[in-house]
């Protein structure tokens, strides 16, 4: 039964990973440099992702944040520590592997801050951010490496797995390149040992929450000066 559970995840890890890809491809294709079109792929994507996430892993997730509650104060140092160190971790290792960036990289799609509907659709692509978070925690550490655990040779294997595919995902974050994505598998390396410390996905949720909130954030200060001024 457990090894039919693991096989399963290891397809829907798969399956999400390679989804993930081929749908940002697409919607490349299908967008070229619009980026409203090109916003809403992703968002029918992850946002069926999300909803997929909650209704299996429910008493999963309801029982760990019972958990990160009772020792509250232990994982919010926890979650603390977490996301310092992802950040220390991304900004010393992508000076070198950012030469790895092609020289005619993917483009990316930024949004104009001086419409309302740029600024809206801004707000949203942070919002998006967050949930995208929130979902790959949920895939590659907990279905990609944690369900793993009864097994430590093969959660050691997988952890490593898991964090590959979780900075391979971000190929178009870095122009189009696998090799210069290596800083966020870092940076999964970082989320899945602190969740085997702590043993709570909320933990590495949180603590990718904050990595993620800086354009939410951003994008909130943007709107408010511009209906200030």
């Amino acid at each position: 039964m457990r090894e039919n559970t693991m096989k399963k995840s290891l397809v829907s890890v798969s399956l999400i990973f390679i989804g993930t890809l081929l749908i940002l491809t697409v919607s490349r294709m299908i967008a070229g440099t619009n980026g409203y079109v090109y916003f809403l792929f992703p968002l029918i994507w992850f946002m069926g992702l999300f909803f997929r996430e909650i209704q299996t892993k429910k008493a999963m997730l309801s029982n760990q944040w019972t958990e990160f509650k009772q020792a509250k104060w232990r994982n919010i140092l926890f979650v603390i520590l977490t996301l310092v160190i992802v950040s220390v971790v991304i900004q010393m290792t992508r000076p070198f592997f950012n030469q790895f960036i092609p020289k005619n990289p993917a483009h990316g799609y930024d949004y104009s801050i001086d419409t309302a509907l740029g600024l809206l659709f801004s707000l949203l692509a942070g919002l998006l951010d967050l949930v995208v978070a929130f979902v790959e925690e949920v895939t590659y550490r907990y279905e990609g490496m944690y369900i793993y655990k009864s097994n430590k040779g093969l959660l050691a294997v997988m952890l490593i797995v898991s964090s590959l595919l979780f900075g391979f995902s971000h190929y178009y974050n870095f122009g189009g390149s696998f090799i210069a994505s290596i800083p966020y598998a870092c940076a999964g390396l970082v989320f899945g040992v602190f969740y085997l410390l702590t043993k709570n996905i909320w933990v590495p949720i949180i603590a990718h929450l904050l990595f993620n909130s800086t354009a939410v954030l951003s994008s909130l200060f943007l709107i408010i000066v511009k209906l200030i001024s």
